[in-house]
Order: C-alpha cells, then structure tokens, then sequence
C-alpha cells in the first residue's frame, strides 16, 4: 500500500506495489508547482531589495501636502542613486512639497527641469532619486513650459504651466468697430484679441464753418472769420491742389508756380497769395467751439 510524504505529498509505493505511469506523473506535477512557487518568490525577494530595478510601491501617501510619507515592504536603510518608488497622493501638494520614505530623511520632490512638483489628489506618480541634487525627480513629466499667463490666453483655449492646465481669460473683441465723435477725441482700444479686420471710424463733423466762394485772382487777399481755425482747405476748381492746412505754426505756407503762399495768418484770418490760369479757389476753414 502506498503512502504520501511528509512535506509535499508526494505518493510513495510499497516494495511489493506494481508500477504506476500516474502516480508517477502526479509526483511529478507537484514537483513542477512548487519549484515555480519556490523561484517566484526568490524573484520577489529580488525585487524588494533592487528598486533601482525595480521601484517599490510606497502605496498611499499619508502626512501632509508638503510634507509626504509612505512606507514600502521593506524601508530601504539608504537612497540609492536612481532608486524608484511608486505612489499614489492622498492630497493635492502644496508648495515644494517633500517625500519621507520610511525612516529615512525627507527629500524634495522636484520636475526634471528642477523647479518643485505639482501632486494632484489620487494622482499615481513615480519618482526617482537623485543624488547630483539629493532629491526625488518626478518621472514622466515632459518638456519645458512657456511664461504666458491666462489673461494672455484666448478664452476658451487652455495652456500647459507649472500648475497645471490653465484656462484663458483674453476677450476675444473680434472686429471691433470705434466711433471717433470729435476732433483730437482720443477713444481707448478695448483690452483682448482683434482678428485684424475691425477699425476706427470718423463721424465727426466741425461744428463752424466759413467758406470764401470760388474766386479767382493773383494778387493778395485778406479772408476773416470769427471763430478759431483748426483746419483750412484750399481747393482749386482745375482740380490740381487740394491742400489741407493745419496746426501750423510758421507765418509762411507754401508758395510756388500754382500753390498759394499764407502770410500773416492769425486765429481768425488769413492773407493768401493765389495764382490761377483759368480755374478758381475756394478756401474753406473748420472749427470746433468745444
């Protein structure tokens, strides 16, 4: 009769028992199991003492949002240059938030770039340590980040930072449209982006007006009128000068073969010199009583 071993059950024949092909591969089957078993559980052990390797899983964190603790199955007794770990955050970080690893002294967690991490609640993170820099670097997080803030950002466009993503507040004016009602009216541009096809319109009219009617001559003329001027055009019925005077502060305009010459002018007059072969002048001033 046929019994079982102590350890692993292995069935054992009597002397007098006939060969069996079964019991055989039976034994054999167990044998199998527990050496796959048996050399799991060295590459486990493997694993626990090399988390350059292989990171240890440092669970969820506890302590605080600047101060993060965790505790791996086993501590390391010493921070090993690339060493890994994984974790989970049980809060969003605050600033330049620090990692505590079992008993060992705590240690910045920083991006690749160096400036401090972003931990974000239930966010899985994997970190390694550095020993050029003594601290954890955040593994994953890629690139470098531009300078531009949410108001220089089109709403509802989004841009990467340092904080996270960021949602613009720029207005979009689209084509803006200004009325200018006044002369020398300054209208302020509205803050946001313009698409490039709005632009400022005059609607504004002078609110006194003189006109000399068409005349022609080549000799000085004196024309007056009883309000300042801010703007004097002096037209021609050839069609040939159309000249338009304004904010001058010399005592002499122009002059020349058919451009008239103003001498002596003040607030309120002036003293052409016109010269006209077969056309007419007609001077038109414009002010403002505001």
């Amino acid at each position: 009769m046929s019994i079982q071993t102590k350890n692993y059950g292995f069935t054992k024949d009597n002397e007098n028992d006939f060969y069996n092909v079964n019991t055989v591969n039976n034994n054999l089957d167990k044998i199998d199991t527990e050496m796959n078993r048996i050399e799991k559980k060295i590459d486990e052990s493997e694993r626990e003492v090399d988390y350059v390797k292989h990171p240890a899983d440092g669970g969820t964190t506890a302590g605080t949002a600047t101060t993060y603790t965790c505790n791996t199955s086993p501590n390391p007794t010493a921070l090993v240059d690339k060493m890994g770990l994984m974790i989970t955050a049980h809060v969003d970080s605050g600033a330049s938030p620090t990692l505590k690893w079992g008993p060992l002294v705590a240690k910045s967690i920083k991006k690749p770039n160096g400036s401090a991490a972003n931990l974000k609640k239930n966010g899985l993170y994997t970190v390694r340590y550095n020993s050029v820099n003594d601290s954890f670097i955040l593994q994953g997080e890629g690139g470098e980040y531009g300078t531009a803030i949410a108001s220089q950002v089109l709403a509802p466009y989004t841009i990467g930072t340092d904080n996270g993503i960021v949602t613009g507040t720029m207005a979009n004016k689209g084509a803006t449209v200004l009325q200018v009602n006044a002369l020398n009216q300054k209208v302020t541009i509205p803050q946001g982006y313009h698409d490039g096809t709005g632009y400022a319109m005059a609607t504004y009219a002078p609110s006194q007006y003189y006109s000399s009617g068409a005349y022609g001559a080549d000799a000085k003329r004196t024309f007056t009128w009883n309000f300042p001027w801010r703007i004097i055009v002096i037209k021609s019925s050839r069609g040939n000068i159309n000249i338009y005077m304004s904010e001058y502060t010399e005592s002499f305009w122009g002059g020349g073969n058919y451009m008239p010459g103003f001498m002596n002018n003040t607030p309120t007059s002036c003293d052409p010199f016109l010269y006209v072969e077969g056309g007419y002048y007609t001077i038109e001033v414009f002010g403002d009583n505001k």
